[in-house]
């Protein structure tokens, strides 16, 4: 343990262990150089990291931001990201001294140990060679990851915190002099993800923008099974839905609807128009006028729909007028949709916001066209 001890005494004549510097710039970026005593540079990268962090929120809900723009907004906050990991390490590695750095190489480094740890939980087992623990928290951590919900999210945040301190001791390193930097990073390990999650959870997610993953293929072929839409839940806000906007609605409570999740449909028509669906087209107000940006796929077929009993009650054979605040929604896919064919316009406030952005896959067709929204 005489390595131990020297570390012990090295610390304290301003030596840095490097991979706690990486730990704190994976947090947070500028964090690590922080603890290495480069303010400018630190407080230069944490601010760096918010704006591009709200660039990044902004540039994903707004319809006007091309894809482009959004993918050079999301490569600037990954490159940052790194950049400052790696910068932290070097900077923390240069201003030691050569025996420390010695000291420090030899054998298993707990602070590597929790760096891994901190990427994805159980890696830092596998390096220290604990397979059977180190396998089954990475299992853990996986499952926790797939699974959509506030409560993983929770799990695996505190997975996260316990394996990086288990992963810390189980080296059998414990100096004293380094229990208050174990201390401040495990703060921040839980700390900024805890607001992060909170602020995504209680604010981002019920009130700006969402992502879904939609399922079946009532709007296909724009949009299909499994593909994953940002919704701007703050779009209309200033104004209400235009015909042609594909929105995220909640069904509503009719006979026919034995599933009111989520589903994503395209505005045909808004009150106070008169809407009639004759061989597949749409009519409003007398003239055959298909939402805006409707593929010319889904008109092709003369069959409306499978569900034939609803039409007369809403005025799908005959024309039906909209009533005030209420609007009229169409699937993509004509001959294979519950839509308001089914059960009639739906209220403003079953409109949860409009689809902005397809995420995944990346050969989706245009969610409005070449024309964009």
């Amino acid at each position: 343990m005489q390595t131990t001890t020297d570390n012990a005494n090295q610390e304290t004549n301003g030596n840095k262990e490097p991979w706690l510097a990486a730990s704190f710039s994976l947090l947070v970026p500028g964090a690590g150089q922080w603890y290495c005593g480069s303010w400018r540079t630190g407080m230069t990268l944490i601010l760096l990291w918010v704006l591009l962090s709200v660039g990044l929120v902004a540039s994903l809900v707004m319809a006007q931001v091309p894809t482009v723009a959004f993918v050079a907004v999301l490569l600037g906050y990954v490159t940052l990201w790194i950049g400052a990991i790696v910068a932290a390490f070097r900077v923390a590695k240069r201003g030691n001294t050569a025996d420390f750095e010695s000291a420090r190489t030899q054998g298993k480094n707990p602070w590597r140990a929790v760096f891994y740890t901190l990427v994805v939980p159980g890696v830092g087992h596998l390096y220290l060679g604990r397979w059977f623990i180190g396998g089954v928290v990475v299992t853990l951590a996986g499952a926790l990851a797939g699974h959509q919900g506030s409560y993983s999210g929770i799990a695996l945040l505190a997975l996260r915190a316990v394996a990086g301190f288990h992963a810390y001791f189980a080296t059998g390193d414990d100096r004293p002099s380094l229990r208050p930097a174990l201390i401040a990073l495990a703060a921040v390990a839980i700390g900024i993800p805890a607001m992060n999650h909170a602020l995504v959870w209680l604010a981002v997610r019920p009130y700006v923008c969402e992502v879904y993953r939609m399922g079946g293929n009532s709007m296909a072929p724009t949009i299909r099974n499994g593909t994953r839409v940002v919704s701007n839940k703050l779009i209309y806000q200033g104004q209400g839905p235009a015909a042609g906007d594909i929105v995220i609605l909640t069904p509503p409570d009719h006979p026919l609807v034995s599933d009111r999740t989520v589903v994503c449909h395209r505005i045909a028509a808004t009150g106070g128009q008169t809407v009639q669906v004759r061989e597949g087209l749409v009519w409003i107000d007398g003239e055959c006028r298909e939402p805006r940006g409707t593929p010319h796929r889904s008109l092709s077929s003369k069959v409306i729909s499978k569900y034939s009993a609803p039409y007369s009650a809403y005025g799908v054979t005959e024309p039906y007028r909209i009533p005030e605040g209420c609007y009229f929604v169409l699937g993509d896919n004509r001959i294979n949709g519950l839509d308001s064919r089914c059960y009639g316009a739906i209220p403003g406030e079953a409109i949860v916001g409009k689809v902005v952005r397809v995420l995944w896959p990346l050969n989706t067709p245009p969610l409005y066209g070449h024309k964009g929204p």
